[in-house]
């Protein structure tokens, strides 16, 4: 065991262990450490080192593999969303089909990671910003290994990203949003309004909506804490997008009233549900074990299928919107007088919610908080963009409120 040291660079200071193991010249076999920019971190290695070839649990750094280092990279990932932890381990599953995948860390060159972003760009047939989550994951986690000692210089420290995509959020004033909504209100109450309702007036994203609960009227907030997803065949509740994105949005009187209507609708719902089971048990040969509930809101949400009580998921609420926007007649009027409304998403809802708190004059940082970003940067280049007029609007203000001193 000893303490190597080299003349050049800021990692000078390396380690070598002498095993038990002989090797088919007879020599005993040795193994080398990373270098470290001090000799006290390369004794501490060397300890650690030492302490795993007696416990059987050290692995030589040089034999890890870039697919090997990605799956260990996305296993520190836990906290993530399970979307976001498939999309990583595309990107792993990816890399492991091309050559790279199989070459040891120490064995990358730059020359190679270009190779690959090379293959992302003219063979994968990916989208521009799939491929840059790609490579900025690659290129994360040459960092992590060099961090941790696993390398002494990246190879894809110099991997350029392609640019990033305009936003493409759709912001409508509210003028033209409320009128979408009653339309929606009018053609398909039960399955889209209050997603829509919610999306347009809090600003919440669309499996958030989803996931309110029936007594969001007890108290003057919503309280945005989960997702609906349907995960493993259940449906369920699961962790929100980030940790800022659970908070509490103050209900507004017009969407307090709306919510009160929407309960209504779904107390009768409910109401006739029982009624029809009971007539059910009445009947005879009706087997009551073995059939389903009446009402099956076991997870107390407030937007459900009135026929059972069933939750809804994302992807039900989605195909109706589509199917919804090919099929309604007023709708399709008023996409003729506003073309660009034929591409409008949930999420562009919660856009233009945003912008037209702004256009209202709420300060940027507020948005941001009842949107549930952690950076208020995003929020004004992504949410809350100026709506036509809006600066006029401002001019007028501000005019309004200093006249008394022209």
């Amino acid at each position: 065991m000893s303490i190597i040291t080299r003349k050049t660079g800021t990692k000078r200071y390396s380690y070598s262990i002498c095993t038990d193991e002989i090797l088919p010249n007879g020599r005993h076999k040795y193994i080398n450490g990373p270098y470290f920019a001090t000799k006290k971190e390369a004794k501490e290695a060397e300890a650690t080192a030492l302490a795993q070839l007696q416990t059987g649990t050290y692995t030589e750094p040089t034999k890890m593999t870039v697919n090997e280092l990605l799956e260990t990279v996305i296993g520190l990932k836990a906290v993530l969303r399970p979307s976001s932890i498939s999309s990583l381990n595309s990107f792993a599953k990816r890399v492991k089909s091309q050559p790279l995948g199989a070459m040891r860390l120490n064995k990358v060159t730059p020359i190679d990671i270009e190779r690959y972003r090379l293959f992302l760009f003219t063979e994968s047939g990916l989208a521009n910003q799939t491929i840059r989550e790609e490579l900025s994951f690659i290129r994360s986690s040459f960092a992590w290994a060099v961090d941790n000692d696993l390398l002494g210089k990246s190879p894809a420290r110099r991997l350029k990203l392609p640019p990033k995509e305009p936003p493409k959020g759709m912001h409508v004033p509210i003028e033209i949003l409320l009128q979408m909504l009653r339309i929606i209100k009018k053609y398909d109450y039960f399955n889209l309004y209050m997603p829509f309702l919610l999306g347009g007036m809090c600003g919440m994203r669309i499996s958030e909506t989803l996931a309110v609960r029936d007594d969001v009227l007890d108290g003057s907030d919503v309280a945005v804490t989960n997702n609906l997803l349907r995960e493993n065949g259940r449906l369920q509740f699961t962790l929100l997008k980030t940790r800022t994105s659970a908070r509490d949005i103050p209900l507004i009187s017009f969407v307090r009233h709306e919510i009160e209507e929407y309960k209504g609708f779904i107390a009768f719902a409910k109401k006739e549900a029982l009624r029809k089971r009971k007539e059910l048990l009445a009947s005879p040969g009706f087997i009551a074990e073995s059939s389903d509930p009446a009402w099956k809101n076991n997870l107390g949400l407030l937007i459900v299928f009135p026929d059972d009580g069933r939750g809804m998921c994302r992807d039900h609420v989605e195909r109706r919107w589509r199917k919804f926007k090919e099929r309604c007649p007023e709708w399709l009027e008023l996409v003729k007088k506003y073309p660009l409304l034929a591409g409008m998403r949930h999420h562009d809802f919660r856009h233009s919610f945003g912008s037209n708190m702004r256009d209202r004059g709420v300060p940027i940082a507020d948005i941001s908080e009842i949107l549930g970003h952690a950076d208020v940067s995003f929020t004004a280049k992504t949410y809350a963009l100026p709506l036509q007029d809006t600066h006029k609007k401002a001019m007028l203000l501000y005019e309004k409120s200093i006249e008394k001193l022209l």
